[in-house]
């Protein structure tokens, strides 16, 4: 392809307002509308592969090194079997994920004894902090929603200018990691969908990804969040994450509400609309997760 100057991805993040992160996402969701309507998954969305210059407004959605055509039919293991061998040391793929111990609960690098369990056959392409749920824990049906859960992490990171916020460096690190955000109980809820065991050492609550998000925006800003509830479980393991003037103005981050009640309790309607997509891209259930066209559809003509 010919040269596209660029900016690097680590250096907007610190400093991307509302209006242009939403066109950023839309550009990209727009970009990859193309590719799903033709059934291809680009597979590795993520900030590398998709250019930004910021000067010219110009995007660019680069790299199908991994794309592949999405059949609704072809079973993915048998798939991923014939393009990349046995990933996981074996013919069989084990019907039961123990995840990482993480030691007494906290958010850290698995210890000795996880880092020498088997691993289960999924496809290690791509970047895990980018990789959705499904293709974390090796679930066979794939769909161009992956795509789609990549672009919420984009926009995750963008919201709460930090990047990268995950540091997992292998799958199973990094479902741990997001269980941390999305609950435990979702991701053992779609393994179970998907005939597989699921089984955690620990317990983690899912929390409301839009003020959690948020919470870290406006950490240094006075806070723009309204959510009058605390509990244990949100001290426990946030306290000292916001400065403490604002502890009673961002509250509880596991109470749960709908999308769209949940973003009104942002003041302003840019930030409101980044809230919706990114709750809507960042379903840990494919199903639940809205798709490029139902994306296109509902954002791109506000």
């Amino acid at each position: 392809m010919e040269y596209f100057p660029h900016d690097d991805f680590k250096t907007i993040v610190k400093d991307m307002d509302a209006s242009e992160i939403i066109m950023y996402i839309k550009n990209l969701v727009s970009a990859l509308q193309y590719l799903h309507q033709s059934n291809i998954i680009h597979r590795d969305t993520k900030p590398d592969n998709f250019l930004y210059n910021r000067k010219q407004r110009r995007y660019a959605l680069i790299d199908f090194g991994l794309a592949q055509y999405y059949n609704n039919n072809l079973d993915r293991s048998e798939a991923l079997k014939r393009r990349f061998g046995s990933l996981g040391g074996g013919n069989n793929r084990r019907s039961t994920i123990e995840m990482p111990c993480l030691c007494e609960g906290k958010l850290i690098s698995p210890c000795s004894s996880c880092q020498i369990k088997p691993e289960f056959i999924v496809n290690k392409a791509g970047t895990p902090r980018f990789l959705a749920p499904e293709v974390l824990i090796g679930v066979n049906k794939q769909t161009t929603k992956i795509d789609i859960w990549a672009v919420g992490m984009m926009l995750f990171y963008l919201i709460t200018r930090k990047y990268p916020f995950f540091h997992a460096k292998d799958n199973l690190a990094m479902v741990a990691e997001l269980a941390a955000i999305f609950g435990t109980q979702s991701f053992i809820q779609v393994a179970k969908e998907h005939g597989m065991d699921l089984t955690f050492g620990f317990s983690f609550r899912s929390l409301n990804i839009i003020q959690f998000a948020f919470s870290h925006r406006y950490e240094n800003s006075g806070g723009q969040l309204s959510i009058p509830i605390h509990c244990d479980y949100c001290n426990e393991y946030f306290q000292g994450s916001t400065p403490v003037e604002n502890q009673t103005e961002i509250g509880c981050f596991c109470r749960q509400m709908e999308i769209s009640e949940s973003s009104q309790t942002l003041n302003d309607k840019l930030d409101q609309e980044m809230a919706e997509m990114l709750a809507s891209c960042l379903q840990v259930n494919p199903v639940e997760r809205i798709s490029s066209d139902e994306f296109v559809n509902k954002f791109n003509k506000s």
